[in-house]
């Protein structure tokens, strides 16, 4: 690769890993009022509001899906990148384990019935990990490859790491 492509690289990865992360921002935003709506008194259960209390759920089960798809799609952009440094892409290999390995369990224990009700409180405990291993790293590292491509010279790009000016500071 020249040093003109390796740069649109990385600007385009830096681009795609901060519209994710912004998607995943949103996703978890609609989680947490879809969530919030349907296990507070605001909207009742009653028959009259079925229509609406079921629509706070699937705006719920949405935003999971779509935090989930926009968190495994960032994993595999940095799993992929060959030129980024080694301890990044492990990071991308572990946050892939790391979504699907509950999944797996999930979907192995409930066949038992016992295991079903204790499911939820299983995964709500795991949530602040999964925000703190997918988003927080992918904005920083979103960060870290545009400021790479900002400071960036021939030589730092043939490296692959990033040339901080300690003058600018």
């Amino acid at each position: 690769m020249t040093d003109t492509e390796m740069t649109l690289v990385r600007k385009r990865l830096a681009r795609d890993l901060r519209i994710l992360v912004a998607v995943q921002v949103i996703a978890l935003c609609a989680v947490g009022l879809g969530l919030w709506l349907f296990s507070c008194g605001l909207v009742p259960d009653i028959p009259e509001w079925d229509e609406t209390h079921l629509l706070c759920g699937v705006l719920a089960i949405c935003g999971i899906v779509v935090f989930g798809v926009t968190a495994i799609w960032g994993c595999g952009k940095l799993k992929d990148a060959a030129f980024l440094p080694k301890p990044i892409r492990v990071y991308a290999f572990g946050g892939l384990v790391l979504f699907f390995s509950p999944v797996l369990v999930a979907l192995t224990l409930c066949s038992f019935p016992l295991v079903q009700k204790t499911l939820a409180s299983l995964f709500i405990p795991l949530s602040p990990v999964f925000v703190l291993y997918f988003v927080v790293p992918q904005f920083f590292i979103a960060r870290w490859l545009a400021k790479c491509v900002k400071d960036s010279t021939p030589e730092t790009l043939l490296i692959g790491t990033c040339r901080v000016d300690k003058s600018g500071e």
